[in-house]
């Protein structure tokens, strides 16, 4: 059986949690625009919730506010630079060994990420 994920946080604490949320708080959370690995974390806190009988009327601005920016932006995001390989180790410095990233790379991916 496969599960249909909800359209909205709103409808996701429904799911976990047994109620809405009030529009204002919960729509502070883009669900469907979240990266695959923060919708994850959400159903993952939310069902945690769940388990410790968190009730939905505990939410606050604050939580859903840290929620909406704090899970998408503690997560690694993928890079955009190859692994080395064996393969590759010819092209690479030697001080690359495989399985590692090229650290010009790893630089020029922390500068783009900044702020």
């Amino acid at each position: 059986m496969t599960t249909i994920p909800p359209a909205s946080f709103n409808a996701l604490v429904e799911q976990y949690l047994g109620q809405r949320l009030p529009p204002a708080m919960a729509d502070t959370i883009d669900l469907p625009g979240q990266p695959n690995d923060a919708r994850a974390l959400m159903r993952r806190m939310l069902g945690l919730m769940k388990s410790a009988r968190f009730p939905a009327t505990d939410f606050n601005p604050f939580l859903t506010g840290m929620l909406a920016t704090m899970v998408p932006g503690v997560l690694p995001r993928p890079l955009p630079c190859p692994v080395v390989t064996e393969s590759s180790m010819s092209t690479s410095p030697p001080r690359i060994v495989p399985g590692r990233r090229p650290a010009r790379c790893l630089s020029t991916w922390a500068v783009d990420s900044r702020p």
